[in-house]
């Protein structure tokens, strides 16, 4: 499993979370909400059970959000759209979890994989198994994603194939089988939240709540770095390096002066990292 360390570095260049909310990435897992797109299973089963015995039905096979919330009826199984898009290169690869929030109040998550090269929004199950009527709200978090690198990178073929699997008319096909009935607005809503990564990257970078997390942390780097503790340890450095190497003044100063110049060209690298920032 990544730790919160390991996110920060591979943000932007291995993963992609669209649209960024730094409250829901914490201690090195990421929460994903609820969109305000949701169906449920049991609505579709017994609608395609009715049509099947060639009779009308009066059921709701479609959407099933109302006024921001969303209603699970018990034993019935929502299936939900997050709304944040999680892209992952080759190299990682991720799996679904419930929520203690959820479990309390009796709905449970079965957990699905996020494989290699996965890049869109996630169709979360979440199944009523109490004997009362669970409410979701939209933009409550409904499931933890725990993300895990890879001993090798996964191979372009499979990666291919997961992309394939998650394009939105993929998704559209398994909900009509299943007797849900998706609407072309709520089809163009998910098709918008898939991206491969290169594009994902791209967008992730414009997001203003990231680019201010970035920023932040290239302040406080920037701090670190030349703080009075980090000063005095490189002028411990410069003066143990002149007294180790050979004798002879021309070296030493020739050494003195390539370590300093070499602590002015990172200076300034982290200067204009800082302006840039602003």
């Amino acid at each position: 499993m990544l730790s919160d360390v390991e996110l920060r570095k591979y943000y932007h260049r291995h993963i992609a979370i669209i649209p960024f909310n730094l409250e829901n990435v914490e201690n090195g897992i990421i929460h994903v909400t609820a969109s305000n797109i949701a169906y449920s299973l049991k609505n579709a089963q017994d609608a395609k059970k009715i049509v099947e015995g060639n009779k009308n039905h009066s059921i709701n096979t479609g959407n099933i959000v109302s006024n921001g919330k969303i209603i699970i009826k018990p034993g019935d199984t929502a299936l939900i759209y997050t709304k944040e898009s999680i892209c992952l290169s080759r190299k990682l690869a991720g799996t679904c979890h419930n929520r203690v929030s959820m479990a309390a109040k009796g709905l449970e998550n079965p957990g699905t994989p996020l494989l290699p090269g996965s890049s869109a929004r996630l169709l979360i199950p979440i199944y009523n198994q109490s004997v009362e009527e669970c409410t979701i709200s939209v933009g409550e978090k409904i499931a933890v994603i725990m993300l895990h690198k890879l001993g090798r990178k996964a191979s372009k073929k499979s990666t291919d194939r997961t992309k394939e699997r998650s394009r939105t008319d993929s998704h559209i096909g398994l909900l009509k089988e299943l007797g849900v009935e998706m609407t072309t607005e709520e089809a163009e809503s998910i098709k918008e939240g898939q991206y491969d990564l290169k594009k994902a990257n791209e967008e992730m970078k414009k997001d203003q709540a990231y680019t201010a997390y970035r920023n932040e942390n290239l302040k406080k780097l920037f701090s670190q770095l030349c703080s009075p503790k980090a000063i005095i340890a490189y002028i411990i450095i410069i003066a143990l390096s002149a007294l180790i190497m050979p004798d002879g003044v021309i070296a030493r100063v020739g050494l003195f002066v390539m370590i300093l110049a070499l602590i002015v060209a990172v200076a300034s690298l982290l200067i204009s990292l800082k302006n840039k920032s602003r």
